[in-house]
């Protein structure tokens, strides 16, 4: 019997009712739902809402345009991560969505300015490569050191290789080693 009061105590909560069935809370939401609070919502719920979209998770599906929208809706309202987004999407460019520097640019940099590593790491990559930009081994260090100092794996690799190929800097092996055992550290 005591089992079974406990079980009932715990189980309840978990299932919302003695038959299982669902409750409003863990009802899934349909997409007109989470459009409407997207619409009226925090740059966060447009920030998810975009992810639906641009990654296919259902009920959205996969459609980079929609994904557009709701990034930028949230990267206006200064949400730094639907930022970073929307400039993957220009930079790499998606289905419909051609390459579009200027505008990966754009939106990393925003991004980039309020701390976000992946951002960081991608302007590096930018500079590294002139893409968008005029190719400036000084810069992409900058933002590749500014991201590898939170802990950015691929930043912290692309230091080691500036460091060891001599890039922007002058070669030093130990330097390119150091960066080379913090990345391996992460994993």
């Amino acid at each position: 019997m005591r089992v079974a009061i406990l079980l009932t105590m715990f189980l309840l909560p978990v299932f919302g009712q003695e038959d299982n069935q669902p409750t409003p809370e863990t009802t899934p939401k349909t997409l007109a739902d989470l459009i409407e609070e997207a619409s009226d919502g925090s740059p966060l719920q447009q920030y998810h809402l975009g992810l639906r979209y641009d990654q296919g998770i259902p009920p959205a599906p996969q459609d980079y345009r929609e994904a557009i929208r709701w990034y930028r809706t949230a990267g206006e309202r200064g949400l730094a991560i639907a930022q970073g987004s929307l400039g993957e999407i220009y930079h790499y460019g998606r289905t419909g969505v051609p390459e579009n520097y200027v505008e990966a640019y754009r939106w990393y940099r925003q991004a980039a300015q309020q701390g976000n590593a992946i951002a960081q790491n991608n302007l590096g990559d930018m500079y590294y490569l002139g893409e968008g930009v005029p190719q400036d081994y000084k810069k992409a260090l900058r933002w590749y050191r500014l991201a590898a100092e939170q802990g950015d794996e691929n930043s912290q690799n692309r230091l080691g290789n500036m460091f060891y190929q001599g890039e922007g800097v002058p070669q030093d092996n130990e330097e390119a080693v150091r960066w080379y055992r913090k990345a391996a550290e992460q994993d």
